[in-house]
């Protein structure tokens, strides 16, 4: 891991570091990493309920395609061969969120362009995701049973899993993309607990529509160095701002 930390709850089993290696902050089953947990539930929740426009349907696989901002949806599993990638329309702010029923998996990349950046692509996945062997991929995975990263695969992003274990294989690299700074509410004030435990290791805070917040000085050891105010709203379906300050 490069820049990230380790949290396990309710357990504390931890193998393989080393010889892993990771940078930032381990909690096995401490409060923070009981809070964590409770933060990634209200996160996958809230991500699984954003509405998804029924011309985001998902009904193939993804791989050789190119997706601008917005919610994408199916009912049954994400399959990605080949390159993904996702056009943030010049939008440094655009957001992306696929929401999968069962599982996630990969053999193949994500290619970012026009703005788009990996703290803002969300995968929430109804069952476990498999990066495949020396995919390389972007983004934040929230899955309800496991993550695995075969071989070679690498994360640019957060591997979170609420029932199950992360699992790597060999040469696996997970890094942190850059701290994120705002999300987009959809109308929704609690989305600020995705914001709040997607953001390790600089927490961030998403008040409801029209409230200006402070950021919280702590989450998951990560520390800010000041409060933060701003106040921000995403359409779902485009994913672009409409409005919003810092």
């Amino acid at each position: 891991f490069t820049n990230a930390g380790v949290s396990i709850s309710p357990v504390t089993l931890l193998n393989g570091f080393g010889p892993g290696v990771f940078t930032g902050v381990r909690h096995l089953g401490d409060a923070v990493a009981a809070q964590a947990q409770i933060d990634l539930t209200t996160a996958y929740n809230t991500l699984a309920g954003l509405p998804c426009p029924p011309a985001n349907a998902i009904v193939a696989n993804l791989g050789g395609t190119t997706k601008p901002a917005g919610v994408y949806c199916t009912a049954s599993g994400i399959g990605v061969t080949g390159t993904l990638t996702l056009d943030g329309g010049g939008d440094p702010n655009a957001n992306f969120v696929f929401q999968a029923g069962s599982s996630l998996t990969t053999a193949g990349n994500i290619v970012l362009i026009n703005g788009a950046q990996a703290k803002n692509v969300y995968w929430q996945i109804g069952s476990s995701a498999t990066l495949g062997v020396a995919s390389q991929w972007q983004g934040n995975i929230l899955a309800l049973s496991s993550i695995t990263l075969v071989d070679n695969a690498t994360l640019l992003g957060r591997a979170l899993a609420r029932n199950g274990a992360v699992t790597l294989g060999t040469n696996n690299i997970i890094t942190l993309p850059e701290r994120r700074h705002t999300i987009g509410s959809y109308e929704r004030p609690h989305l600020a607990a995705v914001l709040r435990m997607i953001a390790w290791p600089a927490p961030q805070y998403a008040g409801p529509r029209h409230t200006r917040q402070q950021v919280p000085q702590h989450f998951q050891g990560g520390v800010t160095s000041e409060p933060q105010v701003y106040m921000r709203r995403i359409d779902p379906a485009s994913g672009r701002s409409v409005s919003g300050s810092t």
